[in-house]
């Protein structure tokens, strides 16, 4: 089998899996089995939206589109910038944007009221009611934004070098931590420290029509964007001075990859949480499958992310129901083994860059 026929037959598995692990999604979790049968009935009747099953399926078509967006979004991000810091463990996440949307959530709770406590203040009996959602997913996302243009200053003041770019996101990240950490010491109860646990944990289960739709959007055009500087990326990966004989502006495709990813990332953590885990795996298993070539591995991750945060979310829904385990866990626990059974079967790949 040639290797372009082996690559198109991988495309197509993942696809398959993909499909399957939607229709998955929307007929298993909770109470409700929905067959296949039902399902077409449902979605291409006109019945009234009260209906119980078209309430189910409804919100569970939101849970696998949401999925399906923000595995890509953090599997092609998590791609451009393993390319451009020249680091196989770089992700998203390795600028520390969790931290500081996070920080931006416990602002949202303490200075805007964007949650409500009913009940005795006490994490077991309290109930907690989202006030204002969209005041936590703006500050959620101002403060990744934030952090975001703070590591593009700091790296672009020393030249935008690549240890410039991962020591001002470790610096950063410990700073976000701390200050999220001091104000929960002294203006979080402990109802309020286990909201904001609950929302890094990650659920796709809480966004609108409307977010998904954004989400989906976006997901397009990350994977459109990097698959169209792939060239670009693939002669980086090299060094920069390759790049540079061979006519790429390398601090001008390394910005833009870092503050695109960025503030990609930054609009799927401020919707749905933390779920971290995702783009790392997501991406190495593109490479380890398809090869280094951007062009192929930024499909590939958009499949691969798509495919384990559906699964993720799948096995949280199911194995514990009517128990669902947010979907943060849930890629945690089955992506940290998979990772590690990746890197062992394909470690050479790895340590030689290509």
């Amino acid at each position: 089998m040639s290797n372009a026929l082996r690559i198109n037959v991988i495309y197509l598995l993942l696809l398959t899996a993909v499909f399957a692990f939607f229709l998955a999604s929307l007929s298993f979790g909770g109470f409700y089995k929905v067959s296949l049968t039902d399902l077409i009935n449902v979605m291409g009747s006109r019945g009234m939206l009260e209906d119980p099953l078209r309430v189910v399926i409804d919100m569970r078509l939101r849970r696998g589109l949401t999925s399906i967006a923000v595995g890509a979004i953090l599997g092609v991000s998590s791609i451009a910038l393993q390319n451009v810091l020249r680091n196989p463990l770089a992700s998203p996440f390795t600028l520390g944007i969790q931290h500081a949307a996070a920080l931006g959530v416990g602002v949202a709770m303490t200075a805007f009221g964007a949650i409500s406590i009913i009940g005795p203040r006490s994490a077991t009996s309290s109930t907690v009611v989202m006030v204002n959602p969209y005041v936590v997913s703006a500050l959620a996302f101002a403060g990744a934004t934030i952090q975001s243009f703070l590591i593009l200053f700091l790296a672009y003041s020393v030249g935008l070098s690549i240890y410039a770019v991962i020591l001002a996101s470790i610096a950063l990240s410990f700073a976000s931590q701390a200050a999220l950490s001091l104000l929960q010491y002294l203006y979080f109860n402990e109802v309020q420290v286990a909201t904001l646990l609950f929302w890094t944990f990650g659920d796709v289960g809480r966004v609108s029509w409307f977010d998904v739709w954004l989400l989906l959007l976006i997901a397009s055009a990350a994977t459109i964007l990097f698959t169209a500087l792939s060239m670009d990326l693939d002669l980086i990966s090299l060094g920069d001075e390759v790049a540079v004989s061979s006519g790429v502006n390398v601090k001008v495709v390394r910005f833009v990859a870092l503050l695109t990813s960025s503030l990609f990332t930054a609009v799927s953590v401020s919707l749905v949480g933390v779920i971290g885990f995702a783009g790392l795996l997501a991406s190495h298993a593109a490479r380890l499958t398809v090869g280094w070539n951007t062009r192929r591995s930024v499909f590939a991750a958009t499949l691969y992310g798509s495919l384990i945060v559906l699964a993720a979310d799948f096995l949280g829904r199911v194995v514990l129901n009517p128990v669902t385990l947010p979907v943060g866990i849930t890629t945690t626990l089955v992506g940290v083994p998979l990772l590690i059974a990746l890197l062992l079967g394909g470690r050479r790949g790895v340590a030689e860059g290509r």
